[in-house]
């Protein structure tokens, strides 16, 4: 069967979707007339509508885009954060252990801590239940990965960050003003690694910053 000449073409024949895009590209390519009726028959694809517009000099309209999935991406400063909360709990657990005074008198001396019989009734225990709790709460919160994890071990974080701190400062600040006491690492430790809790603990409440992702859509040629 001839091939019949695309030059022959009308626009009524184009009227008719049998049309198929092969016909559609030669017709574009010798009859510029035509060009309009190529662009509105529905069998014209993408490419042959860019080059008909390229040949007009026009800029092809661009591709439509829609909303794509979206992803949580968590900042490299706040994972660090979530890894050092436990990591601090664990520091101040240790600060329990070491001297937070020693009292000098009459050539004796003697240091103390806060698991020591003289210290303040309850208040080492409670501590150390709290930072414990800290870090199995922060190592769940970095397996995990999950938002509740997160929060608990954020907030417990604040909580056992500000019971250290008071203390901590709290003890600074009494024992610092006798004569015949000297302050202990263990103090200065617990003090410092407790403010360092807190923050730590409101980086990780911080949310995730959310990423959309635009998809092109182009009109599939037929």
């Amino acid at each position: 069967m001839t091939q019949r000449d695309p030059a022959s073409y009308t626009a009524e024949d184009l009227t008719y979707q049998s049309v198929q895009p092969e016909v559609l590209r030669q017709v574009a390519s010798t009859r510029p007339d035509l060009w309009d009726d190529v662009l509105a028959h529905p069998n014209c694809y993408p490419a042959l509508a860019t080059f008909i517009r390229q040949q007009r000099g026009e800029t092809p309209p661009p591709a439509v885009t829609q909303p794509g999935p979206q992803s949580q991406r968590q900042p490299l400063w706040r994972l660090w954060a979530q890894v050092a909360l436990p990591a601090l709990a664990f520091f101040a657990i240790l600060a329990l252990f070491l001297p937070i005074a020693t009292v000098s008198m009459f050539g004796y001396s003697e240091s103390f801590n806060y698991l020591h019989a003289e210290a303040p009734s309850g208040e080492g225990a409670l501590m150390m239940i709290l930072f414990i709790l800290v870090i199995a709460a922060g190592v769940s919160a970095v397996l995990l990965r999950v938002t509740w994890a997160r929060i608990t071990a954020a907030v417990l974080g604040i909580l056992a960050g500000l019971l250290g701190s008071v203390n901590g400062f709290g003890t600074i600040s009494a024992l610092g003003r006798e004569p015949m006491v000297s302050l202990g690492v263990g103090i200065v430790l617990l003090a410092l690694t407790s403010v360092a809790m807190i923050v730590a603990a409101v980086i990780t409440l911080l949310p995730a910053i959310t990423v959309k992702t635009q998809e092109p859509i182009s009109p599939a040629r037929s």
